[in-house]
């Protein structure tokens, strides 16, 4: 039987009316469920391909709908006051969307910024959310090389993807850039492996060939894997603050064991020539973790009721912050939101004064925390 998908429903004799989307959002029980089954089994074929061609335009128009509060949360930034440091971590954690999910809608609500007039195109199914997802993916990748484009040059490539399938949208994007499709990629492959893939110039691959060389005195075989993650160990001790922080603390700790006089009566007491330090790391952990909330500013004391004096050089010194990030245990952003939920991101972790620099705090590792870039903004903007 031959269905033209362009007819409007025939005036024959019709079944039961269709449920609205509002009643098919309370099918929860089993008698309702029961009963919606039946209901689809009543449908001519004609009858469940027009109910099906309703209900996936409703689900566009829905799609378009959550695109549009997506854009409006973003706008707000609402995502920050939820102790989330992106609308990413916000819509899979917060409105439990999987990661592919809430990636379509956060990329088409991107294009939608750049293109208002796409949001129509969206809702009517002429660009598919994947295709717009991918289109933005496509803009994105060919800024990271340096092409940047215009408004028009988007809205013609998105014109160029309208009414396409997503492997023929995929084609289009590959036709402009070939080598857009040598992106990186991360996927799982075991419960605890994963396989990246990415493309590496000529010359990385002679200086990887020469680094493998280089470790052929003890490992002859030395595999891409383990050249990897030498190379990752050597960039972490390098540039980790909490590596840093920890090596600090352990010599500093190892010079007052060998410095300490042998059978004194006396504690062995560190000579610090900054006298507005700390002169406790224990005792410091001890007053900052009794409470979620240990970093807000009303429990830091404001520095006229301090006894130390304050330094006025912006510079936090290195044994404040070595303090400030063996505390945090690499336990990411201290931002607490209002139900007690902790950011913990691990992207662009500052450090951060509780009492405000600029209006008396000091450097002191009590006065310090560690927030992600994006928080650190928010609080800023909220204290004014």
């Amino acid at each position: 039987m031959q269905i033209d998908f362009n007819l409007s429903p025939s005036p024959s004799p019709s079944p039961s009316p269709s449920p609205s989307p509002s009643s098919l959002s309370r099918l929860h029980s089993r008698d309702e469920s029961r009963a919606f089954s039946k209901f689809l089994s009543s449908l001519s074929d004609v009858e469940l391909l027009i109910e099906t061609k309703a209900a996936i335009k409703t689900e566009r128009e829905a799609t378009a709908v959550v695109v549009r509060y997506f854009k409006e949360i973003n706008d707000r930034e609402l995502y920050l006051r939820y102790a989330c440091s992106s609308l990413f971590q916000f819509a899979t954690e917060k409105l439990g969307y999987c990661a592919g999910s809430a990636q379509l809608r956060i990329n088409a609500m991107r294009l939608v910024e750049a293109l208002p007039e796409i949001e129509a195109k969206i809702e009517s199914g002429e660009l598919s959310l994947s295709a717009a997802a991918k289109v933005q993916s496509f803009i994105l990748l060919e800024k990271k090389q340096n092409k940047i484009y215009s408004t028009e040059e988007k809205r013609e490539l998105v014109y160029s993807c309208l009414k396409k399938s997503t492997r023929e949208v995929e084609r289009e994007l590959a036709k402009r850039n070939p080598d857009i499709q040598k992106i990186e990629t991360l996927k799982p492959v075991g419960r605890d492996r994963f396989q990246i893939s990415f493309s590496i110039s000529e010359e990385t691959e002679v200086k990887m060939a020469k680094l493998k060389n280089l470790f052929a005195h003890t490992n002859p075989h030395t595999t891409t894997e383990e050249l990897f993650e030498k190379l990752i160990e050597l960039g972490l001790e390098k540039f980790d603050p909490e590596r840093k922080a920890a090596r600090v603390l352990k010599r500093r700790e190892q010079q007052r064991m060998s410095a300490q006089p042998s059978g004194a009566d006396e504690p062995y007491q560190e000579k610090s020539d900054q006298p507005h330090q700390e002169q406790s790391v224990q005792a410091e952990g001890t007053s900052q973790s009794s409470t979620p909330n240990s970093f807000h500013s009303h429990e830091v004391e404001c520095p006229s009721s301090q006894s130390a004096k304050p330094t006025r050089a912006r510079h936090i010194p290195a044994d404040s912050r070595h303090k400030v990030w063996a505390r945090n245990q690499g336990r990411g952003c201290e931002f607490v939101s209002d139900s007690g939920a902790r950011c913990g991101s691990r992207s662009s972790l500052q450090l951060d004064h509780v009492h405000g620099f600029a209006i008396g705090g000091t450097h002191q590792a009590t006065n310090l925390r560690i927030l992600c870039a994006k928080h650190n903004r928010f609080v800023w903007r909220v204290a004014r």
